[in-house]
């Protein structure tokens, strides 16, 4: 529907692609970065900071074709949602594919994980995506620049706290 849960609803679970893919991603269209804005804006009137930047580089797994870059994606953000179940807390996240030259085709994930799960998270996040492909990731990296591809790169909010400015700067970028 047309309502704030559904358009939450939709960014955490997505919607079926509607449009051929182009050779590298030239930026969302303006229904789905509003799609997005309201998404973020409705888990911040929760109180629900999205300041924990996850990115996977699928080429690295050796997932290239779109449709199975589509199946790891859903998967990861399936069980995304069973970990955050798990430890009790909402499930607040907003995600984008993007194709670029230098990771291939691959997701980018804005997501609510309060500080003091930052640590179980990121070994959960390589953990979960090492069991479902059966090989070791490529150089995961956390809290830094990654000059080299990496399989998974994680941002986390600085100082324990909950970083609003940077949830805005990192939906900019995505």
């Amino acid at each position: 529907g047309p309502g704030p849960y559904a358009a939450l609803a939709r960014a955490i679970y997505g919607t079926p692609p509607t449009r051929r893919a182009a050779a590298t991603t030239t930026g969302p269209e303006r229904k789905d970065l509003l799609q997005l804005y309201k998404a973020v804006a409705l888990a911040n009137l929760h109180g629900h900071v999205l300041d924990t930047f996850t990115t996977i580089a699928w080429s690295t797994l050796g997932y290239v074709e779109d449709r199975a870059v589509d199946v790891e994606h859903r998967h990861f953000m399936e069980v995304f949602r069973h970990w955050c179940d798990d430890n009790d807390i909402p499930c607040a996240a907003i995600w984008t594919k993007e194709r670029g030259d230098k990771h291939g085709l691959h997701s980018h994930i804005l997501a609510c994980v309060p500080y003091h799960l930052q640590t179980a998270y990121r070994v959960w996040a390589k953990g979960a995506l090492e069991r479902r492909t059966g090989q070791a990731l490529l150089r995961p990296t956390w809290n830094q620049a990654t000059p080299k591809v990496s399989t998974l790169h994680i941002s986390d909010p600085k100082g324990g706290r909950a970083d609003w400015e940077n949830q805005w700067e990192v939906f900019h970028y995505m």
